[in-house]
């Protein structure tokens, strides 16, 4: 019979050796991208005539990521070199202030990474202003492209690199390696290009690049080195979060490293999180404060959401829209995301600030924020003081005059394209397993399959009559819900243990005694040295007898 594994790679339709781990030598030559010549050309001539060089990141992780990729490569390089991240205050993206702040800091080269290409603006500024500009991005391609010296970014129609895929620290990695390369040879930069690896894959997992092609290389050779990271900042972090570095995974990011960096610059600055990046590895217990502090937070704005949508009656809208005026930018997009995966809906939830009004926006599959965003700025640009992001994800900020057009126009938007009566979300599961599994197998399938996340998702599997044996809520404020189950198969009875996150309120729905059918992803529970089957609910549903 089939292992767990190899039948997933059937259900999936793939080769079992297209999951052989990938190594140092399997990531595509960083000359591939169409301006490496003419980057090294300007940073090496800025080098060698001691001008400053500025970069010019984010406020999420993949900016942050970014820029510490690029300030330790150019560091290593002899660069006179420094740094800038924008708060939420002054928005997504470059602004003219930061331009005049370079200028005033005698700046001639000055690189953008994980934005930039939507700012043709405050690239002539810095044009004429006597700058050489650098843009590394992977954003969508608005109309007008800036005119830059050199640009990293996959999307460009000119761009001969063929992974589409990658995200701002992905594309920031590439441009150090290039430099790297030709400064001091593929062989002797490997050891520092492979340091810069543990920064890439935080900004790549954060940031839900698609785990494919140059992604999955850079995830599973970034989370291989940074298991062993000499970095004191990073194995602060690794300490503060509880994740045993031994047990990390793409996961682990997604869950426990990401939130906790990208909390300040939520809430507070994110040159807090760029300098643990750096080896600051005192900034870890600051994190770790800032991020209880946005997920009690984020728990009482979601309630107030909720409350909204009940008391505005707009539930039944083709669109979630939410407002508030108490909400800070930081977290909307946090409040955004919830709403979204709750309702299956494009969703949009703002901060009203006091002159402009600032929205972050999630979406369903298959499901374009952008190009929708787009349509209604051909129509009225008017409304918009910028907007920019990607397919799922993006961020807006609109006069606040023209707010409740914008509304109107986006769910009008919203139920022209996906129709009046759109399909409800549903979960999407791998196979359903009739038989007795084995933690070997489990094992196999964890180590293998690895890593998941957009791309890859997590197998899913159906378990079908499960008879409950016994049922509680767990965690703070009863928010989980941990079952133990009992499965009978043709030869074999088997019980499971089972933990269904953010399910607690969900108790009373359930009793002793009634038959589940379940999709999971089973996972290995170790407990004083025994292993034991865990089941990681995603859904469930009562079987009701006729």
């Amino acid at each position: 019979k089939k292992t767990l594994f190899q039948n997933f790679c059937t259900l999936r339709g793939k080769l079992e050796n297209e999951f052989i781990p990938p190594v140092f030598e399997d990531l595509l030559d960083p000359f591939l991208f169409s301006d490496a010549e003419k980057t090294v050309k300007i940073i090496f001539d800025a080098i060698e005539k001691k001008e400053r060089i500025m970069i010019f990141g984010d406020y999420d992780l993949d900016g942050m990521s970014g820029s510490a990729i690029l300030f330790l490569g150019l560091k290593t390089l002899g660069a006179h070199v420094s740094y800038r991240l924008p708060s939420r205050a002054d928005g997504y993206g470059l602004s003219e202030k930061f331009i005049q702040d370079a200028h005033s800091h005698d700046v001639k080269v000055f690189i953008t990474t994980d934005c930039g290409i939507s700012n043709f603006k405050e690239v002539e500024i810095a044009k004429k202003l006597g700058m050489k500009f650098i843009i590394t991005d992977h954003h969508s391609i608005p109309d007008q492209i800036p005119n830059y010296d050199a640009a990293w970014h996959p999307l460009l129609p000119t761009e001969n690199f063929p992974d589409k895929d990658l995200t701002g620290a992905g594309v920031a990695w590439y441009f150090c390696a290039a430099l790297l390369r030709r400064k001091f040879g593929a062989e002797n930069s490997r050891k520092i290009e492979e340091e810069l690896l543990e920064l890439a894959v935080l900004g790549t997992v954060a940031d839900c690049g698609s785990l494919r092609g140059e992604n999955r290389k850079i995830t599973i050779l970034g989370l291989d080195h940074l298991k062993n990271t000499k970095n004191s900042g990073l194995q602060a972090l690794l300490k503060s979060s509880g994740t045993h570095p031994e047990k990390l995974t793409a996961e682990s990011i997604g869950f426990f490293l990401g939130p906790r960096l990208n909390a300040a610059g939520r809430l507070a600055h994110p040159k807090t999180s760029l300098e643990l990046l750096l080896g600051d590895a005192g900034k870890a217990e600051e994190l770790e404060k800032l991020n209880r502090e946005r997920q009690d937070m984020v728990k009482i704005f979601v309630e107030e959401a909720e409350a909204q949508l009940v008391l505005n009656n707009t539930k039944e809208f083709a669109a979630t829209i939410v407002a508030s005026e108490e909400w800070l930018a930081g977290v909307i997009g946090l409040i955004s995301g919830k709403l979204a995966e709750r309702y299956g809906k494009p969703t949009i939830a703002f901060a009203i600030l006091e002159d402009k009004i600032t929205g972050s926006c999630r979406g369903p599959e298959n499901f374009n924020i952008v190009e929708t965003l787009r349509k209604i700025n051909k129509k009225n640009p008017e409304y918009f003081f910028g907007f920019g992001g990607h397919a799922e994800a993006a961020g807006l900020s609109l006069h606040p005059e023209y707010f409740q057009d914008f509304c109107l126009a986006y769910n009008e938007e919203v139920k022209n394209i996906r129709g009046e009566n759109p399909e409800p979300p549903f979960l999407k599961y791998d196979a359903e397993l009739p038989r007795k599994i084995t933690t070997a197998e489990i094992k196999e399938l964890q180590q293998k399959a690895q890593p998941f996340g957009i791309g890859n998702p997590s197998p899913l599997f159906k378990f079908s009559g499960l008879e409950v044996v016994k049922i509680k809520t767990v965690g703070k404020d009863n928010t989980h819900l941990s079952l133990f189950l009992k499965a009978e198969y043709k030869n074999a009875t088997e019980f499971l243990s089972g933990i269904f996150f953010q399910a607690g309120e969900f108790s009373d729905k359930i009793q002793v005694g009634d038959t589940l059918d379940v999709l999971a992803l089973p996972t290995i529970n170790e407990w004083q040295g025994k292993e034991s089957i865990s089941l990681q609910i995603k859904d469930l549903r009562k079987i009701i007898e006729s």
